[in-house]
């Protein structure tokens, strides 16, 4: 079930950073907004490299728990990334 301990923290970290780098990637063919690159880039990473908080492979209240905050974390990365790029470029 649902735990707190060192590795969801570190995931908390790896999916902000995943949702940096995601909303950070260059965008020149495409019509994917920065914000929606994050939150794929972010959550796809959390998700490949942690998994997600239970075992098996039912879909439980646990996983649309564990979805919705990596969505809210890469979020969080994303927007900080597009806030940083803008100051940066005035």
């Amino acid at each position: 079930m649902l735990s707190q301990n060192k590795h969801n923290y570190v995931q908390v970290i790896a999916t902000i950073i995943g949702g940096f780098i995601g909303a950070l990637l260059p965008n020149k063919l495409s019509n994917i907004p920065h914000l929606l690159m994050a939150v794929i880039i972010g959550s796809l990473a959390s998700k490949v490299i942690y998994g997600d908080f239970d075992i098996g492979y039912q879909w439980t209240i646990s996983d649309i728990y564990y979805w919705f905050i990596t969505i809210i974390e890469s979020l969080v990365g994303g927007s900080a990334a597009l806030y940083i790029q803008k100051i940066s470029n005035k």
